[in-house]
């Protein structure tokens, strides 16, 4: 696994822990929390939004990456999914 910061999104209203380790091509939406230690390896979408999304009004549902979790190349993790 190679960690290169290519083509990463992390929006801005998303928190990360420390020593987390986020691979190419990772796309990270609001409200999501990750813990302490956590490897997330190449082609992830993290709170990609549910079918509400197309509503103006709409906000991702918190979603939350426990500490020492890994999560495998090409995962989609939808919003509201609670991991580790």
């Amino acid at each position: 696994m190679k960690f290169n910061n290519r083509n990463i999104f992390i929006s801005k209203k998303a928190q990360i822990g420390s020593n987390v380790r986020i691979g190419d091509n990772t796309t990270i939406y609001d409200n999501v929390v990750i813990a302490d230690n956590v490897i997330i390896c190449n082609d992830i979408i993290i709170c990609e939004p549910d079918n509400d999304y197309c509503h103006v009004e709409y906000e991702n549902l918190a979603t939350t990456i426990k500490s020492d979790s890994l999560i495998r190349s090409h995962a989609i993790i939808y919003s509201g999914v609670v991991l580790g």
